[in-house]
């Protein structure tokens, strides 16, 4: 329509349908108007939510940290709108207040990429979030007054005709949108300020309190999990596959993959400290946090020197005592080849975990099994 106005196009259809007489320079002065609203209402959910955000103690670098090491994957892509005291974070999805931050906020996941490839890869995660899988709760909302069918109970909203039913389908919109959870809410008020609570019950603000560690400690923990599973199927694959170092390139693959995330992490965690002490992410602090989500002392070690390591060949099956660990060892080294038994001897030696005479053992025991065979 406004591009219509502003060429002229809206004037000469109005006199060839209604035979009416518009002015050209007024419709495009008005066209010109519209796109300027639109405009404003688009840079509100993106310009607009970064002031805040600054306001509020956090700059577009602290807020990608965050977004990608402390908040929890639904609100990585969402328009928040965050505030920083120290290392407690408050935190409130602001598509309630202004429904195009859905819009906006995928362009915003995109612009977040250090590349062309994390760019599109985050719009697109992004949108999908948005409109593909589970909708959010806005879009939900909107989906269900556009369809005329409340997604809960599947029967429809309103059962009126022309505008009865448009003002119908606009009261349930803005009353799911703007009022969430209320009446349920008020009978548990928790500890947010006056301010919060006035926002919370007349404009659907609701803020989440929390702290960068506890988010930090939950996608450490994730990953933590994700290098002990790795290490589980190389384990498995060692068993079901014949050559152990096919075993090894397949799951080390995956193993690196994962350490370069925790390597990611650990670099933005310190430049994060450095620029807010106040947070408290000191080194001491970050080693302490991949410490307790699990991560053993040599991924620690190697993330905080930013080397992204291989995973240790050795695995065992369970063995506890040194016998049974020997003897796994020779099992492994019978089945891969010299300079990969070399490697995963080398490594385990200088980390402490065999010794010298221990190497001996295990060689002259391959060496004799092969002498046999023969």
């Amino acid at each position: 329509m406004a591009k219509k106005m502003i060429d002229g196009s809206f004037s000469d259809e109005m006199a060839r349908t209604y035979g009416v007489t518009l002015s050209k320079d007024a419709m495009r002065t008005e066209g010109l108007k519209r796109v300027a609203a639109l405009s404003s209402v688009l840079a509100l959910g993106s310009a607009g939510v970064s002031q805040l955000n600054k306001a509020g103690g956090v700059d577009d670098e602290d807020e990608k940290f965050l977004r990608d090491y402390s908040f929890a994957p639904w609100e990585r892509d969402q328009g928040l709108h965050i505030r920083r005291d120290g290392n407690k974070v408050s935190l409130a999805n602001l598509s309630y207040q202004i429904p195009s931050i859905e819009l906006t906020s995928v362009l915003d996941a995109a612009l977040r990429g250090d590349d062309f490839q994390s760019a599109a890869g985050g719009g697109i995660e992004a949108a999908w979030s948005k409109f593909g899988g589970d909708l959010t709760i806005n879009l939900k909302n909107l989906v269900a007054s556009v369809s005329n069918t409340d997604l809960n109970t599947g029967k429809a909203i309103s059962n009126e005709m022309g505008l009865r039913k448009a003002l119908g389908l606009i009261e349930y919109y803005f009353a799911e949108n703007f009022t969430p959870g209320t009446v349920r809410d008020l009978k548990s008020l928790d500890d947010r300020t006056s301010i919060e609570n006035t926002l919370r019950y007349t404009l659907g603000y609701r803020s989440r309190n929390t702290t960068i560690d506890e988010g930090i400690g939950y996608k450490l923990r994730g990953l933590g999990k994700s290098l002990k599973n790795i290490r589980s199927a190389y384990a498995g694959d060692t068993s079901r596959m014949d050559s152990v170092e096919d075993a090894y390139n397949k799951n080390n693959a995956v193993y690196r993959r994962n350490m370069e995330v925790l390597v990611d992490f650990a670099n933005e965690a310190k430049a994060f400290g450095s620029r807010n002490p106040d947070s408290g992410l000191t080194e001491e602090k970050i080693s302490s946090l991949m410490k307790k989500a699990g991560l053993n002392v040599s991924q620690v070690n190697d993330a905080m020197s930013g080397n992204v390591t291989d995973m240790p060949i050795f695995v065992s099956l369970g063995e506890r005592k040194k016998e049974d660990k020997l003897r796994r060892y020779v099992e492994l080294g019978e089945r891969m080849s010299p300079r990969t038994l070399t490697i995963m001897l080398q490594r385990d030696f200088d980390d402490k975990k065999i010794k010298r005479a221990d190497i001996q053992r295990i060689m002259r025991t391959i060496e004799a099994t092969k002498a046999f065979s023969q």
